[in-house]
């Protein structure tokens, strides 16, 4: 049973490696040998990640094979039809071919997937860099480039902005623990009759508790006995002024009672 057990793991091994892609990784460019390596390197790190290919560097062969030839040029241009040729000796099915061509301080990165019996481009990406007064491309820029590249060829989502994922951080957290709102009623009118500006402040998700606050004018109209036993009306002004809590039962519905209201 044991063994029957090992046979089994194999063999779902061997299926997941013989449906893998292998692909070599070639870049030529107007780069150092030691910045195609990085890049090269970094490309084949990034589509090991993948699940669907088994990628390999495959500069250094290809790049003596078409030296053998007189076919490698020096300009950082890539002929496909080339490459795809001397890698179909090396025994992989498809080749991401990487050029890197300098225009006055742009550098123009360009990554192709290439079917290599058939020599037909599966998928082509490319990332410019702009470097002023002669400076050198950077291990930062070269990664970045890197990057770039192998987003545009495996269609992978763009990272979202740093500012975006802490704003949506911050609004899971506040989801969770609940929110705080103060809300400032500049002028309002009631009943007995009052003008009177209010706070209210609310703490929690949708259900929640809460503090109110007015303070204003009170009007009443009275009746005003004279001298001469004449009654005439009048209105008088006081001070208003309630407190108190209030519960959420939902959202914004609520009860509440304090000095001065009951609501």
């Amino acid at each position: 049973m044991k063994r029957i057990f090992i046979l089994c793991i194999g063999l779902c091994l061997l299926m997941n490696v013989s449906s893998q892609i292998k692909i070599a990784v070639y870049v030529s460019s107007v780069m150092s040998e030691e910045s195609n390596t990085l890049l090269a390197d970094n490309l084949v790190e990034a589509f090991a990640e993948n699940d669907k290919y088994i990628a390999v560097n495959r500069s250094r062969a290809v790049n003596e094979l078409l030296n053998k030839a007189h076919e490698i040029q020096q300009n950082g241009h890539i002929d496909f039809s080339q490459v795809a040729s001397a890698t179909k000796q090396l025994g992989e099915s498809q080749l991401c071919a990487v050029s890197v061509i300098k225009l006055t301080d742009t550098y123009v990165f360009r990554a192709s997937i290439v079917e290599v019996e058939t020599n037909i481009v599966i998928k082509s990406t490319s990332h410019h860099i702009t470097k002023l007064y002669g400076a050198a491309l950077t291990y930062e820029d070269i990664y970045n480039a890197s990057q770039k590249l192998i987003n545009g060829l495996l269609d992978l989502p763009k990272p979202e902005p740093v500012k975006k994922q802490q704003e949506e951080t911050n609004n899971k957290k506040s989801k969770k623990k609940g929110t705080c709102d103060i809300a400032w009623g500049i002028a309002g009118a009631g009943y007995p009759w009052n003008l009177a500006t209010s706070f209210n402040f609310r703490y929690g998700t949708i259900v929640g508790l809460g503090l109110y606050a007015d303070i204003g004018a009170a009007f009443t109209h009275v009746s005003v006995e004279s001298a001469d036993n004449y009654f005439a009306s009048t209105t008088v002004t006081r001070l208003h002024y309630a407190a108190g809590a209030k519960f959420y039962v939902f959202q914004g519905l609520n009860v509440g009672c304090g000095y001065g209201s009951l609501h």
